[in-house]
């Protein structure tokens, strides 16, 4: 299963819901590249929608992280794999589900025909010094790219925060346009990563992972 969008993932009404949870923000944390507010599943007022969440995903899944952030610097790529060696999540990756819940301008979000079960980022390789710090960070032979160019119209369009020469070798699986309240998926072990944006943009998305049962 490659990247694709769930219309209506949230109804008008959940989406003003999460809009308000972000304006709470219990915990907000600034990556370099955004702040992010992860969701407590422990807190009372958080069942009926945890609940209401958990009913959106497939069966065969199970919702590990929620968490809401506002971007403000286009990122890097990256995947949504498990973090640490001995993580309970190897071998369990499921799915992606990028929510936004607040989007001022077309935004999308790329994705890569390239995989890692293992949480990394080609961050640092592509000199972006900002974004994912938990992330193992790795070069272009971790992937075993090739030097073939990358493509210079998906470049021009949607990644010129990022020095093409350091995206060699990856294929762009789909450009995914944000629309509120519903969802580009993709799995959890596939590259991604923002597509630029002006500075003035406001974008505020929710992040769903989901692991096997």
């Amino acid at each position: 299963m490659l990247s694709h969008s769930i219309k209506n993932f949230l109804t008008p009404e959940e989406v003003q819901w999460f809009i308000w949870y972000w304006d709470q923000r219990p915990v907000e944390v600034d990556d370099g590249g955004r702040f992010h507010s992860m969701a407590y599943y422990d807190q009372p007022f958080f069942a009926n929608i945890r609940k209401k969440l958990d009913s959106k995903v497939p069966d065969d899944e199970y919702i590990k992280i929620v968490q809401i952030s506002r971007d403000y610097l286009p990122g890097g790529v990256h995947s949504d794999g498990y973090i640490g060696e001995d993580s309970p999540e190897i071998g369990k990756l499921a799915t992606s589900y990028l929510v936004p819940l607040v989007v001022s301008e077309p935004c999308y979000t790329l994705t890569f025909n390239n995989y890692s079960e293992k949480a990394v980022s080609l961050n640092e390789y592509a000199k972006l010094m900002y974004g994912i710090i938990n992330y193992d960070e790795v070069g272009k032979e971790y992937f075993n790219l090739s030097a073939e160019p990358f493509d210079k119209d998906v470049h021009e369009k949607h990644l010129t925060h990022m020095d093409i020469k350091y995206l060699s070798g990856l294929k762009c699986d789909r450009a995914n346009l944000w629309e509120v309240g519903s969802a580009i998926t993709w799995p959890r072990a596939q590259l991604h990563c923002s597509a630029n944006f002006s500075k003035e943009a406001t974008r505020i998305m929710m992040l769903i992972l989901t692991c096997k049962r």
